[in-house]
């Protein structure tokens, strides 16, 4: 991958000052909201954050999602400059077709000719998602074909000398945007009708291909079949991510890589038009309130009483940062044991009474009969997400495989799980609503779950399922409740108990997670040839604790979290000019380099796992600086062929370095 970098002279990383951030938005701007006015201290043409010049040029290979014809309209003008501060000059959002087309034939674009001045008063550029909202005199856009071919072209002319690249539709490959079942061949007429159409108008004009959900090969290499693969400029897609990045993110790049070059288009660019990890807070407010009640009401203290929780990275399990039983399942437990597998074959459940399970549906089956047995002496197994023990993890290769093993476990354990598709074809993925069930009237319960509910099918003896809340939902046979959460009391072979939500959890992170994951993402994928990418999203709306509220870099009130620092940081570290970048890794490290136009190189340094990792690197070079991702002062690797460094979650940037590599 190749891009431009400007470089300030070698060791211009400084500290970021006490004085710049007590100017962190300090000015009170037009309409009263508290915002950022981030103002960068300069001295001997160093950069106070990180000391990267910023030298752009549109379109910048840093993007951001931002409604800003929508919700964040009145406050457009003190948002753009907030995103230029942190090297961000390029914003995606949508050309809502309702909005600017609200009866056939009467135009309105008065919103938009707003937004776009805006955003050439502050250099930026603009994405534009076509059609946005559809109108529903028109949904679905693809069979009103003549219609959104009319929407299109009044845009494109109004538009095309200050916009140069247009997105054809955002997720197609999901019903809630497609506005019906998703049909590949469909979406393929609908990118020809609108390519024709842009290029007809301006054929210098650039056309992106959908934002799809995810990397969908099939449905992809489905509209390449039916002719989409001649009919757009830009391949797009939306890989975010339920673990951490380096897992899956590389491979479903080169995956779709290898799909383009079947197809005779692998000379085509891609982009990522959304990607980014929610901080909400949901599962704090839903799950923890009720396992704490479940843990009262069977006369447990998780202050007290010892808790533990399986945590074996040789199986993968426990270590995803986003999926933590502790943060999900009681965050206010300040002492939580790890143990490995084979460690629970020795746990004493009368000194340890309270056992966390890994979030999600994967426990390897060798030790199921060692949590059989911490059970059935009166434990207390505690679980979230999905059917426990769906799937084997075997060892292959040195790395954790998952295999499908079934819901035959569940017998053993005297539970039973009763998945909304089971009960109808048409069930709802996500409940209604939530009801607290009785004894639990205090719990606090707001959001939509998936629908996989507690059953009391193969309850033993005197076994009991106590429910904790239930789950309300609508289908073609009438109104569905029953158990989302409970409490399996054993009264039989098993004299423990089992709390459980079988619901699937939204994937979020903390805040520190959040922003620890913007440079790791964006490097890995500008590493395997992406050209730009375009954070989700700028600001957070904060509207609830659901995963869509809280996406953003900054809050509602335009306070920057630390996701917009650690943004700032790698804009200004890797800039415009970068070129020749490269990730290697050993034993879950990770070291990016780049080179600047002169020859000067910088790293990056991380690993993917939860603890710091020390590794022995050979390090060259005389005067060498680092800073965090978040643009603080810190402690760089030393010069030598045998040097020890450590490797933390969060990026180091290193300077000055003339190579780094891993012994």
């Amino acid at each position: 991958m190749r891009f431009k970098l400007n470089w300030l002279p070698t060791g211009a990383i400084q500290k970021y000052s006490r004085e710049a951030k007590k100017e962190l938005y300090a000015e009170k701007p037009k309409l009263g909201i508290i915002y950022m006015k981030m103002k960068l201290i300069l001295a001997a043409n160093a950069i106070a954050l990180c000391g990267a010049a910023l030298a752009w040029e549109s379109p910048s290979h840093f993007g951001v999602c931002s409604h800003l014809n929508r919700w964040e309209f009145p406050v457009v003008d003190q948002q753009l400059p907030i995103m230029k501060k942190a090297g961000i000059k390029y914003v995606r959002t949508d050309l809502d077709w309702a909005q600017v087309e609200p009866k056939e034939g009467e135009w309105n674009f008065s919103k938009w000719d707003a937004v776009l001045d805006e955003i050439s008063a502050q250099n930026m550029e603009i994405l534009p998602i076509l059609p946005g909202s559809v109108p529903e005199r028109a949904a679905p856009a693809y069979k009103n074909l003549d219609k959104f071919e009319t929407y299109l072209r009044k845009c494109v002319e109004r538009y095309k000398d200050r916009i140069k690249a247009w997105e054809i539709y955002n997720e197609p490959n999901l019903k809630s945007f497609w506005g019906d079942n998703p049909n590949p061949a469909e979406y393929a007429k609908l990118l020809e009708r609108a390519y024709k159409a842009i290029k007809s108008i301006d054929p210098k004009l650039k056309v992106l291909y959908a934002g799809v959900s995810g990397v969908p090969i099939d449905y992809i290499e489905k509209t390449f079949e039916a002719g989409a693969s001649k009919y757009f400029d830009i391949m797009n897609i939306h890989p975010y991510q339920h673990s951490n990045p380096e897992e899956k993110l590389p491979e479903e790049i080169k995956a779709l890589k290898e799909l383009m070059k079947k197809y005779g288009i692998s000379e085509k660019p891609i982009w990522i038009t959304e990607v980014g990890y929610s901080s909400a807070q949901e599962c704090g407010v839903v799950c923890a309130e009720a396992f704490e009640a479940a843990l009262e009401k069977l006369g447990l203290d998780y202050r007290k009483d010892g808790v533990c929780e399986v945590f074996d990275e040789k199986f993968g399990l426990g270590n995803n940062p986003i999926a933590r039983a502790p943060e999900i399942m009681l965050p206010k437990a300040k002492k939580v044991r790890k143990i490995s597998l084979e460690g629970i074959k020795n746990l004493d459940p009368q000194k340890n009474k309270i056992l966390l399970l890994p979030v999600g549906e994967a426990f390897p089956k060798d030790y199921i009969n060692d949590l059989l047995a911490y059970i059935g002496n009166g434990g207390t197994a505690m679980y979230i997400g999905g059917t426990p023990f769906f799937y084997d993890v075997a060892i292959e290769n040195g790395k954790p495989v998952r295999k499908h093993s079934g819901e035959g476990a569940l017998k053993d354990f005297h539970i039973s799980v009763d998945q909304g598709w089971k009960i109808s074809k048409n069930f709802p993925q996500m409940t209604d609503s939530l009801k607290a069930a009785k004894g639990f009237e205090n719990l606090k319960l707001e959001g939509k779950l998936s629908t996989y509910f507690a059953s009391d099918a193969n309850l033993r003896e005197n076994d009991k399922m106590i429910p904790i809340f239930y789950g309300k939902a609508k289908y073609d046979g009438g109104e569905f409740e029953a158990p989302l959460a409970a409490i399996y009391k054993f009264d039989s072979a098993l004299k423990g108990n089992f709390v459980c939500m079988f619901s699937h959890i939204q994937k979020i992170v903390s805040e520190e997670n959040q922003a620890k994951f913007v440079g790791r993402t964006m490097l890995l994928a500008y590493a395997e040839g992406v050209k730009t990418i375009f954070r989700y999203n700028f600001r957070s709306n904060e509207n609830d604790n659901t995963r869509e509220s809280h996406f953003g870099l900054v809050r509602r009130d335009l306070t920057p979290k630390k996701s917009y620092l650690a943004y700032k940081t790698l804009s200004q570290m890797l800039t415009e000019s970068a070129r020749d970048l490269k990730i290697e890794s050993k034993d879950g490290a990770y070291i990016a380099e780049w080179s600047s136009e002169n020859g000067e190189k910088t790293f990056a340094l991380w690993t993917s796992r939860l603890k710091p990792v020390k590794i022995r690197l050979s390090v060259k070079g005389e005067t060498i600086t680092a800073c965090d991702y978040l643009g603080n002062s810190a402690k760089a690797p030393r010069s030598g062929d045998n040097a020890i460094f450590t490797f933390k979650d969060g990026i180091t940037y290193v300077s000055g370095a003339k190579s780094i590599d891993f012994k």
